[in-house]
C-alpha cells in the first residue's frame, strides 16, 4: 500500500510540477531572455548604435545600446500580463473551455514578438544602416503565419464573453457563434496567405516596402471583422425570424 502511495505521489507530483512549469514558461523564458540580452549588450563596445529606422528603411536616429533593453522588457510585460490574466480567469467556466486555444494563441503572438525584437536587436548592434526589404518582409510573413495559426483554432473556440467575435448575434446564439467562428477561421487563413504573399513580394522590391502593411491591415479588418460581423447578424436575423 505504501509503494502504491509513493507511486501515486510521484506521478501526481510530477504532473503538478509540469503544470506549474507550463504556467510560468513564458515568464521563465522572458527572464532568461532579459539576462541574455543584458549580457550581450554588456559585452558590446560602448558608443551609439542605430536605434530607429524610417519608412525608407534607413537609420534616422542613433542612441545608447542600453535602449535595446526595452525589447526584453516588452516580452517580460507580455508574460506577466498573461500570468495575471490566467490568475483572474482560473475559476471562470467560460474561460476554462477555451484555455488551451487562448494559451496557444498567446504563445504564437509571443513567438512573433520574440523573433522580431531579436531581429531589430541584432540589426542595431551590428550597425546595419539600412534594413532594406528584409525586415518589412519578415514582419509580413510572420504575421501571416500567426493568422493562419490562429485561423486553424478559431472555429474550435467555445462561446464566451471575453475572446473571439463578441457581438450580440454570437453571444445570444450558440449556433451563430459556431458558424461565425468557423467562417472567421477560414478568413483568417486567407488573410494570412495574403500577408505572406505580400511579404514575399516585399522581399524582392527595390523600393521601400513598408507601405504594403497598409493594404494588409485593411484586408485583415475586412476579412476578420467586417465580413464575420455581417454574416453573424444575417444568421441571427434569420434565426429570430424562424423562431417566430
Amino acid at each position: 500500500m505504501r509503494i502504491v502511495n509513493i507511486i501515486n505521489y510521484f506521478f501526481v507530483g510530477r504532473k503538478a510540477m509540469e503544470f506549474s512549469m507550463k504556467k510560468y514558461l513564458l515568464l521563465i523564458i522572458s527572464v532568461i531572455n532579459t539576462a541574455i540580452t543584458a549580457l550581450y549588450l554588456a559585452l558590446m563596445p560602448s558608443g551609439n548604435i542605430p536605434m530607429h529606422y524610417g519608412i525608407n528603411g534607413s537609420v534616422d536616429r542613433y542612441g545608447s545600446k542600453w535602449e535595446l533593453m526595452l525589447f526584453p522588457c516588452i516580452l517580460l510585460v507580455i508574460s506577466i500580463a498573461f500570468l495575471i490574466y490566467s490568475f483572474f480567469t482560473k475559476n471562470d467556466v467560460n474561460e476554462s473551455k477555451n484555455k488551451k486555444y487562448i494559451n496557444r494563441m498567446i504563445c504564437g503572438l509571443y513567438t512573433v514578438f520574440f523573433i522580431l525584437l531579436w531581429t531589430f536587436t541584432l540589426a542595431a548592434t551590428k550597425g546595419i544602416e539600412n534594413i532594406g526589404a528584409f525586415v518589412p518582409s519578415l514582419i509580413l510573413i510572420l504575421m501571416g503565419a500567426l493568422m493562419i495559426f490562429i485561423g486553424n483554432m478559431y472555429g474550435k473556440i467555445k462561446q464566451n464573453s471575453t475572446f473571439g467575435i463578441k457581438i450580440r448575434a454570437t453571444l445570444k446564439s450558440e449556433r451563430v457563434w459556431k458558424k461565425t467562428h468557423r467562417l472567421g477561421g477560414y478568413l483568417a487563413v486567407v488573410t494570412g496567405i495574403i500577408w505572406i504573399v505580400c511579404g514575399i513580394v516585399a522581399f524582392f522590391m527595390s523600393t521601400p516596402s513598408l507601405w504594403l502593411l497598409f493594404p494588409c491591415l485593411i484586408a485583415m479588418f475586412i476579412f476578420m471583422v467586417i465580413i464575420p460581423t455581417i454574416y453573424a447578424e444575417v444568421l441571427y436575423h434569420k434565426e429570430k425570424q424562424n423562431n417566430f
